[in-house]
């Protein structure tokens, strides 16, 4: 299967496509006098950022990041997804028996020590 990752000369190209886009929006704005829009956060040749990012990745690092993802990809791609595992209905059931068989003898020591007894009630019931 084909890594989604772009290589370092589709990251060029589309860099290049990008300020090609760039100079002809400010060749429109100027044959119509208006001011051209702000400029996406891109890279220009030298690999400066002419937009406002919260990072600065050279163009190097940015081929050493595709390069790494691709890599992960590969070895995450030969793997087996590990199944969920789920708690059977007799381990649930036994679980829910000894939880009762706990709230039963709080309840017979609360009983005995002549503390009152919390039940719930439900809310929207009248009897």
């Amino acid at each position: 299967m084909k890594s989604s990752t772009p290589t370092l000369d589709q990251l060029k190209r589309a860099i290049k496509i990008a300020e090609q886009i760039q100079n002809l929006e400010a060749e429109i704005a100027a044959i119509f006098g208006a001011k051209p829009a702000p400029a996406a956060a891109t890279r220009s040749a030298s690999g400066k950022s002419t937009g406002k990012r919260p990072y600065n990745f050279s163009p190097a690092t940015l081929a050493k990041r595709a390069a790494s993802k691709e890599k992960a990809d590969a070895k995450a791609e030969g793997k087996k997804k590990t199944k969920k595992s789920t708690m059977s209905e007799a381990g649930r059931a036994a679980i829910v028996a000894a939880q009762k068989a706990r709230w039963a003898k709080k309840r017979e020591a609360e009983i005995t020590a002549g503390v009152a007894v919390t039940t719930k009630v439900k809310k929207g019931k009248k009897a």
